[in-house]
């Protein structure tokens, strides 16, 4: 694939995830200083907290969503990673869906339907999906 194939690149918008972010490391400090008055097991608690904030913000960080003329590719991971490509032609319909949390943080998810034996693609908390959900069907249509 080279650069200029490229259509768009985005990546989930990190703004949605950062409540959820910032509830564990709070909820590991919280842990972390229980564990001092009641010698239990809240630094471990506070360990597994972290450890779920981290893996948020990686697979968040490691997922890129990217268009190309000829098909659209999901990649995600860190160490372990997934790549799939979806010819376009494959490609029937996008679908915009928003819950309340992304309505407040300007993002939405996109369920690109299609053809034959590739399944239902969910490109979850991208920003303007209106925006990505157009320039996909304008490539489809262009095939």
């Amino acid at each position: 694939m080279e650069e200029k194939d490229v259509i768009f690149k985005v990546n989930p918008q990190m703004s949605y995830y950062l409540p959820v972010i910032a509830f564990l490391v709070v909820a590991g400090v919280f842990f972390l200083l229980s564990s001092f008055w009641t010698k239990g097991s809240g630094f471990w608690a506070f360990i597994a907290c972290f450890v779920a904030a981290g893996y948020q913000f990686i697979e968040v960080m490691f997922t890129t969503y990217t268009l190309t003329s000829n098909s659209f590719i999901i990649q995600k991971g860190f160490i372990g990673m997934m790549r799939q490509s979806i010819p376009l032609n494959k490609v029937q319909d996008v679908t915009i869906n928003y819950n309340v949390i992304q309505r407040i943080f300007s993002c939405g998810d996109l369920i690109v339907d299609t053809a034959g034996a590739y399944k239902n693609i969910i490109v979850k908390n991208i920003p303007e999906p209106e925006k990505y959900s157009d320039k996909i069907m304008e490539q489809v249509h262009k095939k």
